[in-house]
């Protein structure tokens, strides 16, 4: 019953409030601390944000793949199980960061999970800009690479603030991108944020909407038509979503049985649990354990024939 996939700790964790900032050009980064190698998925317990100058490349993302477009920024979630595979053209800077060090200045200790690009808030990891709006989030980003290396007294703080500037542009145009129609002060947008942050937290044991609803003071039919009204899908879809993305993650990853995956998620019939997942990925479990087996094993393969690439 042993993990299949490399978890990797940011160093130093021991440590309350960890960061590093590396600038990468194709396979060469400006500092190896904590750049962690792997030809196969793998996952992190901190949060990693690459924003990226020059494109090149593939990064694979719970099951999905997006390229490695140039003017965009790429945000991973502790958990998060990834792959990236970059090419020479590649330039990018790297913020690697623990929770605690960003939250150790935060009166809001839920600010992390309030972002839409961290803990599954959205189904996009993915932000795209345009050359102007990207342009306008790289001077914080070069002053928190500058301060990391100078290690001065007063160098976490200036990262933290500029972190934190980071992120205010980061969700200006996320949302301008993704939720238009919605603003942070939009009541019906705050209950989908706060049903989305207690999805990512209660997703394995609790699993349906009258649950979530009865902590929001809702009906169920209200929080149904909200959340229909603000994502297009229903709310008990978006908790299975959440189910099936840790189910996959455990068959591909660990030891563990189907059998023992659905007790782990809390369903009580196992045959129920994997009749939930053939519905939603149109194949068992045991099925899409032996594909996505297959599917990489080709890959560690391929990577061990090719120049190092991949973090």
């Amino acid at each position: 019953m042993s993990e299949k996939i490399d978890v990797f700790d940011i160093e130093d964790s021991r440590q309350e409030g960890a960061v590093f900032i590396n600038e990468v050009r194709g396979q060469i980064a400006s500092s190896h601390v904590n750049l962690h190698r792997s030809g196969n998925p793998h996952r992190h317990n901190y949060y990693e944000i690459l924003v990226i100058m020059e494109g090149g490349g593939q990064h694979e993302i719970d099951f999905q793949k997006y390229p490695l477009h140039s003017h965009s920024i790429h945000f991973l979630s502790p958990g998060q199980v990834h792959m990236i595979s970059r090419q020479e053209s590649y330039h990018a800077y790297e913020i690697i960061f623990d929770g605690n060090f960003y939250l150790l200045g935060m009166k809001d200790h839920e600010t992390l999970l309030q972002q839409p690009f961290f803990h599954n808030n959205s189904p996009q990891p993915v932000l795209r800009l345009k050359k102007e709006e990207f342009e306008e989030l790289l001077p914080p980003v070069r002053d928190m690479k500058n301060e990391f290396a100078k290690k001065r007294s007063i160098t976490d703080e200036v990262i933290r603030s500029c972190l934190h500037i980071f992120f205010v542009r980061c969700q200006y145009y996320f949302n301008l991108r993704y939720s238009p129609d919605s603003s942070a002060e939009d009541p019906e947008q705050l209950i989908l944020n706060r049903f989305r942050k207690l999805v990512e937290k209660h997703f394995s044991t609790l699993h349906s909407v009258t649950e979530y609803a009865t902590m929001l003071n809702l009906t169920p039919v209200s929080l149904n038509n909200r959340v229909k009204k603000g994502t297009g899908i229903c709310a008990r879809d978006i908790i299975i979503d959440r189910i099936i993305l840790e189910a996959k993650r455990l068959l591909l990853f660990t030891d563990l049985t189907s059998k023992e995956i659905a007790y782990r998620l809390n369903y009580d019939e196992p045959s129920y649990f994997s009749r939930i997942f053939r519905k939603k990925t149109g194949v068992t479990p045991s099925l899409f354990r032996t594909e996505m087996k297959k599917k990489y094993r080709y890959i560690s393969n391929f990577e061990q024939h090719r120049p190092a690439g991949s973090m």
